[in-house]
Parts: structure tokens; sequence; C-alpha cells
């Protein structure tokens, strides 16, 4: 399995999976600042020249969310089994691609308090979960200077 990256993209939700699941892959980085994704053979994986890119034998995935949620159905962990806990699971991504643009015209402190993390809590553990909600408030922060 192959993990097409970059820091400081949501590879990282990808990254964390694969590791919370402690499935060996290869990470392969690409520098988006040097322009590697517009290599004709990063393209052929993903024409939109988007990370993370996930390649598990002869089936390449696109979108971090698409990629954690095939991996935890692949390995059978992180999802509920009862079909309430999958609704939720299936509900939280539809409800922020509907309300995250609209939220983001408001100001930082207003999303922050509207989306405090994001529907991976299901997906990840507490840890991760502990720093990915730090890493949230700092770039929320940061906006808001």
């Amino acid at each position: 399995m192959k993990l097409y990256e970059y820091a400081f993209t949501r590879s990282i939700r990808a990254r964390w999976t694969l590791q919370e699941l402690g499935v060996d892959f290869e990470a392969i980085s690409v520098n988006l600042f040097a322009g590697e994704a517009l290599r004709p053979e990063f393209l052929k994986l993903n024409p939109a020249a988007k990370l993370p890119v996930l390649v598990d034998g002869d089936f390449v995935l696109t979108e971090s969310a698409a990629i954690v949620l095939y991996l935890a159905e692949k390995y059978g962990k992180f999802l509920p089994t009862d079909a309430r806990g999958r609704a939720e699971v299936n509900r939280a991504p539809r409800a922020h691609m509907k309300d995250i643009p609209a939220a983001m015209r408001s100001t930082p402190r207003v999303v922050a308090e509207t989306f405090p993390f994001s529907f991976l809590s299901f997906l990840v553990s507490e840890p991760l979960i502990r720093i990915a909600k730090l890493h949230q408030r700092l770039v929320f922060l940061r906006q808001a200077v």
C-alpha cells in the first residue's frame, strides 16, 4: 500500500488512520510547492493534482475522508456496527460539506464554535483527537490574528 502525501495537507488523516491500524505502507512525499503534483506520473493517479492519494494494489483512491472510511471498512475498525452509529458517521461529512462554506464566511470564532471537530473523531484514537483539536485551535487562532 502506498500513500502519496505532503506535510500540512489533509494527508495527515490518511496517515493517522494507517498508523492507528498498524498497516505497513510506503509513504511517498509529493512536494506541492515544487510542482511535483503536476508531473505526468502523479497526474495519472490523480488528474486533479491533489493529495492525498492511496494506492492499494490496483485500486487508487483520492480524498482524505474517502480514504479514511475505506481503510476503516477494509480493516473492520473504528466504525460503529449498528445502523444508528453508521448513520451518524455518514451524516457528519455530508453536513460539513453543506455547512462549512457558509460558516467560513463568518469569523474563525464562529467556525470553531460551530465545528469543534470533524467527523473523524469516530475514526481515530483519543490521543490523536486531542492533538487534532489542538491543531485546529491553533489554525483558527492564526487566522484570527
